[in-house]
């Protein structure tokens, strides 16, 4: 997973803790946080859909800085250039990236 996450240049637009991001020469930067301890946990298929279809949810905070003028979301579709076993992996680690919330944790 983290192998597709650098390949796939992830880390041009998106920052994790533990993986350097890599900054834009164009001069615009554009950091969307992942993992950590987020408000919630996203569900795989959650991930999976802002991954292949990045127009589908954007979070209102996000809004315009990663908008074009049709409001469509300036990540590229990876769909078409992903295999699903690539897929299957960016989300499994994206997943472990993640912190639980104490009181999130489901105890048996």
């Amino acid at each position: 997973g983290e192998f597709v996450y650098t390949t796939m240049r992830c880390n041009s637009c998106h920052s994790l803790p533990a993986i350097k991001q890599l900054s834009d020469k164009g001069g615009q930067n554009i950091s969307v946080a992942l993992g950590g301890n987020g408000k919630r946990l996203k569900t795989d298929g959650e991930l999976v859909s802002a991954i292949i279809n990045p127009s589908h949810r954007i979070t209102q905070s996000y809004l315009p800085q990663h908008t074009d003028a049709e409001g469509k979301s300036t990540m590229r579709k990876y769909n078409e250039v992903m295999t699903v076993s690539q897929l299957i992996d960016l989300v499994s680690f994206l997943q472990s990236q993640y912190e639980i919330p104490h009181d999130e944790r489901i105890l048996h």
